[in-house]
């Protein structure tokens, strides 16, 4: 009995989240210096494929990186 409570608390605890603290509202207008980063896939006629980007900007200068899985076939984009 006491291995399941112990089990049951492992598992709930599992579940449990962290607080978050709110965050005033940003006019986009305003920004000045963001990035975003994250994954992404593509499919075109059956023919796929996945890979990773990172998106900088830097008031009027831009510059996006792709990169394929592993790192493999890069690109960077510089305005």
């Amino acid at each position: 009995m006491r291995r399941a409570i112990v089990a049951l608390a492992l598992m709930l605890g599992g579940c449990a989240t962290v607080p978050t603290t709110p965050t005033a509202a940003v006019d986009p207008g305003r920004l000045r210096e963001w990035r975003a980063t994250g994954r992404m896939a593509l499919a075109v006629d059956g023919r796929g494929g996945s890979g990773s980007f990172t998106w900088q900007q830097r008031d009027l200068a831009t510059t996006l990186s792709i990169r394929g899985p592993l790192g493999a076939g890069a690109m960077q984009i510089v305005a």
